[in-house]
């Protein structure tokens, strides 16, 4: 290493041998390799760049970690960048106490001396001090100040439900000033539940809580009653995974319809501010929420339906009103129930009896049923029976059964005979179940002795095939309706014992008719038979025992199991 001693300078400048003076083209080729170098990014100031494999990982800053509602979200960052006291310490040839990342404080390791404390959010405060017509930035300004007159509560001993707070509220708000405007758009949602009567005081301010409180728009001869409802409102992303909530509101009963609108409106609106775009509200089919609704302008009259409102910081914009839709499932199952028939477009009706009917012909059947899914909580369903969303649906639908019939809604028609039975129909389902279970066999001339292509299927496999199943031959139907018969004399009218396979295998081996419904081709037709009489056999056992088991669980009788005798089949 040489000096050269500056003629207008005493400063001394180290230069290192075969390296020229830096001048304006050799920096400009040390930042050209710098880019090179480094096929991330890098970190630049007025005087300096810097790439980051210089840097500590824990100096570098790639997402933003927040909670909402108890949850940890992370937001990528478009550009990472460093913490406020990062400085670069890794650097090659430099001494091993240089290169160093910096210490990082311990955590003690003995228990905190206090329970930790957590805050607790003044939603009368919050709500009191939002302006409707400021701008965004000055909105969360006074939000903000009212933070100061939130009090605190132990965070064991608290049973206040935990709303958005204000910090909370503008932490969001900078987060999705970030994120596409995909994840920004949402939906807000509001419900009524019922909660148990309870009172608390907050020792911060000395408040008692528990008695009804919705902000400025509770009446002062309802400020002395204890709440038993809560009304909470929450947003949740079209495209996220997480939701915030918004507000919650103590109430004795149902919130009035007109406040309940209000309310809406004032979450809009701090949500707006926030950056947060509410595409649409969505609710149960309360009185409350439908009245709340109308005073909005959504109106389902058949005279001037509207589905949406104005949204109060754009009047460009609306914002659609959606009915929860498993409520709605529940409101026409409700309305069966009650009025015995539901009426469809074009005078077309669905009777109640159409149901009962049905449930009362399939319980007579000897375990070959067409609606096996269908049971008396469907048709009678009981108080708690009636909250269920599932049994609403599936009576609604039937189990996929007349999805097809449904979509075409026909007169109703007075009591027939059908030219096919209902057993006949339910054979000719199963047989081509077997026939497509059986379609992958090696044998081509077998094949064509389990379907047919000439005959029309029944009513029944056109409604539930769907394109998948195929149509049985002759001779299947056949075999198939002579297993089935000691199936039922070996199971419903006589045994369900241990040997029940043997005997009904021992039963169709000694009957007459067996032989002349084998299937197969004339290599082929004994083990070819053979496992289609196995594999149906399977089926309708399962079938037996699914139909005793729900017995067994609804308390019901018991079939007897004889050793021996029992009818014949055709008598």
């Amino acid at each position: 290493m040489t000096t050269v001693d500056g003629l207008a300078s005493s400063r001394r400048v180290s230069v290192t041998p075969g390296v020229r003076a830096a001048g304006p083209d050799a920096r400009s080729q040390r930042e050209r390799d710098i880019r090179d170098e480094t096929a991330g990014f890098s970190f630049e100031s007025k005087y300096a760049r810097v790439c980051e494999k210089h840097f500590d990982a824990s100096d570098i800053v790639r997402a933003d970690v927040c909670t909402v509602n108890g949850d940890i979200v992370s937001l990528p960052r478009e550009r990472p960048r460093l913490v406020e006291d990062a400085v670069p310490r890794i650097f090659e040839g430099l001494p091993s106490y240089l290169s160093k990342p910096k210490q990082r404080s311990r955590a003690t390791k003995g228990p905190p001396l206090k329970r930790p404390r957590e805050l607790s959010p003044d939603c009368d405060a919050t709500v009191a001090n939002a302006d409707v017509s400021s701008a965004a930035d000055k909105e969360i300004e006074d939000v903000v100040r009212t933070e100061n007159r939130n009090g605190y509560a132990d965070a064991e001993c608290q049973t206040e439900v935990t709303v958005c707070s204000a910090s909370e509220l503008q932490r969001v708000k900078a987060q999705l000033r970030s994120v596409k405007q995909q994840l920004q758009s949402c939906v807000l949602m509001f419900d009524e539940m019922s909660v148990r009567k309870s009172l608390h005081v907050r020792e911060s301010d000395m408040a008692l809580l528990g008695k009804v409180d919705l902000a400025e728009h509770t009446k002062p001869t309802d400020q002395v009653k204890d709440g038993d409802h809560v009304l909470v409102f929450l947003f949740r992303p079209f495209l996220g995974g997480w939701s915030q909530t918004v507000g919650a509101f103590c109430t004795s009963g149902a919130a009035p319809g007109s406040t309940v609108a209000k309310l809406i409106l004032q979450c809009i609106v701090l949500l707006s501010n926030a950056g947060v775009i509410v595409e649409a509200v969505t609710c149960d089919n309360s009185t409350s929420n439908r009245s709340a609704l109308n005073s909005l302008g959504v109106s389902g009259d058949v005279t001037r339906v509207s589905t949406s409102f104005e949204h109060p910081c754009d009047s460009s914009k609306v914002i659609q009103a959606i009915i929860d839709p498993p409520h709605i499932f529940k409101c026409i199952r409700n309305n069966l129930l009650k009025a015995g028939k539901f009426l469809l477009p074009g005078d077309k009706e669905v009777q109640h009896s159409h149901f009962e009917a049905l449930l009362d012909y399939e319980e007579q059947q000897a375990g070959l049923r067409a609606v096996p899914k269908l049971t008396k909580a469907h048709i009678s369903p009981n108080a708690f029976q009636k909250l269920s969303v599932r049994l609403a649906v599936q009576i609604d639908t039937l189990a996929v059964l007349f999805d097809d019939i449904l979509l075409e809604p026909a007169e109703c028609m007075q009591d027939m005979i059908h030219p096919e039975s209902t057993r006949d129909c339910i054979l000719d389902y199963l047989g081509g179940y077997v026939a497509k279970k059986f379609a992958k066999i090696s044998c081509k001339d077998c094949l064509q002795t389990l379907r047919s292509n000439s005959r029309e299927p029944t009513a029944l496999t056109q409604i539930k095939t769907r394109g998948f199943l195929q149509v049985p031959s002759e001779k299947l139907l056949r075999l198939l309706q002579i297993v089935e018969e000691h199936v039922e004399m070996c199971t419903v009218d006589k045994i369900a014992c241990a040997s029940v396979y043997m005997n009904i295998v021992e039963n169709i081996l000694l009957d007459d008719r067996t032989s002349s419904a084998s299937v197969g081709c004339g290599s082929h037709f004994v083990s070819t038979t053979a496992e289609v009489v196995h594999f149906f056999i399977k089926c309708r056992l399962h079938f037996f025992t699914r139909e005793q088991n729900k017995l067994f669980r609804a308390g019901g009788r018991r079939l007897s199991c004889p050793a021996k005798g029992g009818r014949k089949p055709g008598t």
